[in-house]
């Protein structure tokens, strides 16, 4: 049978239930989401580039991060500068989600426009209602 939350948390020396992560539990996941994050994106560079037509890629402001979604607005990569390095956690948290919500909101704008500019073909039904 799987382990119990309580167990987890122990064994990761991270809150338990009901309990707030300390800052210092918040800094190490967030440092482990961006080593992860970069793995990930390195070995996905060939699904990637694939996808490339059919995503969106959008920086935040100032560069340190850019989120990569499909025009579904499924992620497919997180993206950081260096400049990240400078940004304390929590904004870098804040920034990606940020960024995130923003490259979704483009997905969906590509995705109206293209679906405005195919006319629809004889003999296929819209899928629209």
């Amino acid at each position: 049978m799987g382990r119990t939350l309580d167990a987890v948390s122990k064994d990761h020396n991270g809150p338990t239930v009901g309990q707030q992560p300390s800052v210092p539990c918040i800094a190490e996941g967030v440092q482990a989401f961006v080593k992860r994050m970069i793995e990930i994106g390195e070995s996905a560079k060939p699904l990637r580039r694939a996808l490339g037509p059919a995503s969106v890629r959008v920086e935040s402001d100032g560069g340190e991060v850019a989120v990569i979604v499909t025009l579904g607005g499924a992620l497919i990569g997180v993206d950081f500068s260096d400049a990240h390095e400078a940004v304390e956690d929590m904004e870098l948290v804040q920034l990606i989600l940020a960024t995130y919500h923003r490259a979704l909101a483009e997905a969906e704008r590509r995705r109206a426009e293209l679906s405005d500019a195919t006319p629809e073909l004889p003999g296929i039904a819209s899928t629209e209602g």
